[in-house]
C-alpha cells in the first residue's frame, strides 16, 4: 500500500454508546483537511473514504478500520474530487466516481494501484454515485439524464468500455430546476439483491425511480407516508431486503422506506434523526454503508468546514 503512514483518528462516544464488549466505534473523526463525500464498507472491518476537498487532499482515498479507528492512505491526492464509491468483494477492486471530471476510476483496494479509468462525459457533468451488481457497475450523472454501465466479469473484472443508459426527461439539467436542490438531479443509486432492479433518487425533485436492468425501462416509484418531503435532498441509497434507506443530506436524517415486492411503491415508515439533530458536527450526511444491523454514515463534506465524521447508526 502506498505511503502507509498511519494517521491519527479521534474516537468519540455518542450519547447512546454501544456496550463495552462491542468492538466497533460509534463515532470517528476524519482529518480536518479531509471532507469525505464518498464512503464504502470494505472487507472485514475496513472502510474507505475519499476527499471532496477543492484543494490539498483532493482525490485522496483513505482506508480505515471500524474497530481501531486507524486510517492509512490508499491513494495519494490526485487533484480530482471524488464522490461515490463501492468495493467489489470478489475482485477487491474499488470503483470511485470523479464528480465534475466526468468519469470514474477503479483501484486495487489493497495496493491503491489504478486498474481502469473511464471518461463518461464532459461539461456539464457530475458523476455522483455507483452501485455494483453481479454483472455490472452503474454510475449516476447529476447533470445529464444518463446512467453509465460498465460490464463486470465473473470475478468482478471491469470491462474497458462502457454503455450509456438514457433516463427520462425529468433528469435533464437546466440550472434552477428542482424543488430541493436545483443543481443535483440523478444522485444515489442502489440495486436489488439479484441485480434485476436499480433504484435511483432525483435529489432536486425528491423522487425515486426503478430501473429494470434487463430492459432498462424506467418507472417512477410511488411514495407515501412520512412528512411530505418524500425523497427531497435524497443522497445515498441502500436497499436492505425490502427496506430502502435514503440519506436526506440537508434535512439531516435518513428515511426508512418499506418497499413493495416489485419496488414500484414504498411507504416511509420512519426517520432516523439521531445523532444528526443533537450533534451539529454530524449534520449534512452524504453516504452510507452497513455491517450487520449498523449503518455507517459520513458527514460534513458539504458544510464547507471541519469537523468531518463517520458515525454509526443502529437500524
Amino acid at each position: 500500500m502506498k505511503r502507509m503512514m498511519v494517521l491519527s483518528l479521534i474516537a468519540l462516544a455518542l450519547a447512546a454508546p454501544g456496550q463495552a464488549s462491542d468492538p466497533y466505534l460509534d463515532l470517528m473523526a476524519l482529518p480536518n483537511d479531509f471532507p469525505a463525500e464518498g464512503f464504502a464498507i470494505g472487507n472485514g472491518t475496513s472502510f474507505y473514504v475519499g476527499s471532496f476537498a477543492p484543494t490539498g487532499t483532493t482525490g485522496q482515498i483513505l482506508v480505515g478500520d471500524l474497530r481501531t479507528g486507524k486510517l492509512a492512505e490508499l491513494v495519494p491526492p490526485t487533484g480530482i474530487q471524488v464522490t461515490g464509491m463501492k468495493l467489489d468483494y470478489r475482485s477487491n477492486l474499488l470503483f470511485v466516481c470523479r464528480a465534475t471530471a466526468g468519469g470514474a476510476v477503479v483501484y486495487d483496494a489493497g495496493t491503491g494501484r489504478q486498474v481502469r479509468t473511464y471518461q463518461f462525459s464532459s461539461t456539464p457533468t457530475f458523476i455522483n454515485d455507483v452501485v455494483l451488481t453481479q454483472d455490472a457497475a452503474y454510475f449516476t450523472d447529476s447533470r445529464q439524464p444518463k446512467l453509465y454501465r460498465v460490464a463486470l466479469g465473473a470475478r468482478g473484472e471491469p470491462a474497458q468500455d462502457f454503455t450509456v443508459v438514457p433516463l427520462p426527461a425529468e433528469f435533464e439539467w437546466p440550472a434552477g430546476s428542482g424543488t430541493y436542490n436545483p443543481n443535483i438531479n440523478g444522485n444515489g443509486i442502489t440495486a436489488s439483491a439479484k441485480g434485476d432492479f436499480l433504484i435511483v433518487v432525483h435529489t432536486g425533485k425528491g423522487t425515486l425511480y426503478r430501473v429494470e436492468t434487463s430492459t432498462m425501462r424506467v418507472d417512477r416509484i410511488t411514495l407515501s407516508g412520512g412528512d411530505g418531503t418524500e425523497a427531497g435532498n435524497g443522497d445515498s441509497l441502500m436497499l436492505y431486503f425490502d427496506t430502502l434507506f435514503v440519506v436526506k443530506n440537508r434535512q439531516n436524517k435518513v428515511a426508512v422506506v418499506q418497499m413493495s415486492t416489485d419496488y414500484l411503491s414504498g411507504t416511509i415508515a420512519r426517520y432516523i434523526t439521531e445523532p444528526f439533530q443533537s450533534n451539529p458536527a454530524l449534520r449534512v450526511p452524504t453516504a452510507m454503508g452497513y455491517i450487520g444491523n449498523s449503518l455507517y454514515v459520513v458527514s460534513g463534506a458539504l458544510t464547507g468546514a471541519p469537523p468531518y465524521y463517520v458515525s454509526r447508526l443502529e437500524f
